[in-house]
């Protein structure tokens, strides 16, 4: 059986000032996402009082205020602790009353997972749609666990075996030149403006890195 945490989240100088209470089944994780959302520019109450947060120097953590076994435990005690919260004064960061979906980290059962595999095989999504989800999905990077989670799952698994003509093809072709790249290069004016958003960009990719590898273990603590 799954447990889902009811957390909250304070700056670590004002460690009895709660500003955020969530639920998941993963504090870690989820506090990762918090995290990286934050560094991706996420423009939402809870985002801005992180950013300033770590600007500052200090670093977000969490307490754990309850524990259920099941969502809609968790969606009741969520809204608890955030009318609780709000209650005795406490200046939350929350968009809503609490309550909204499932716990992040939530993993259904079998039967659950082959219920909704049944109801969406054979649906063809609409090209919107799987532009919707592109977009947001671009830019997110995956934690260090997930990345070996999916390792571990394909490991040992048989893939598609390239031959070693294939290969030297391969090789081959990767290493002639490719004048179209040149020509789309030379075409494309590196105005002031451009240059200022290509710069902006590497900027929050290292910021993203820096804080995802010096703030998260504090962050966890």
């Amino acid at each position: 059986m799954q447990h889902s945490f009811i957390y909250g989240l304070y700056d670590s100088a004002e460690p009895g000032v709660i500003r955020y209470v969530g639920k998941t089944y993963c504090i870690k994780d989820r506090i990762r996402d918090h995290l990286s959302a934050t560094t991706r520019g996420e423009r939402t109450h809870k985002a801005r009082w992180i950013r300033l947060v770590l600007r500052a120097g200090r670093s977000v953590r969490h307490v754990v205020l309850g524990f259920a076994t099941s969502n809609d435990e968790a969606n009741d005690l969520e809204r608890h602790f955030i009318k609780l919260m709000r209650s005795i004064g406490m200046d939350l960061t929350n968009a809503t009353d609490g309550g909204d979906g499932q716990s992040p980290g939530y993993r259904p059962s079998a039967e659950a997972r082959a219920k909704v595999g049944a109801a969406h095989r054979g649906r063809k999504r609409s090209p919107e749609s799987v532009r919707k989800t592109a977009e947001a999905h671009r830019g997110r990077k995956r934690s260090p666990e997930t990345c070996a989670r999916i390792s571990a799952a394909k490991m040992g698994k048989p893939g598609h075996a390239i031959s070693p003509a294939t290969r030297a093809k391969l090789a081959v072709s990767n290493r002639k030149p490719k004048p179209y790249m040149a020509a789309i290069n030379s075409a494309r004016e590196y105005t002031p403006e451009l240059r200022a958003r290509m710069r902006a960009a590497q900027l929050r990719r290292y910021e993203h890195d820096r804080l995802l590898s010096a703030e998260t273990p504090q962050g966890v603590m």
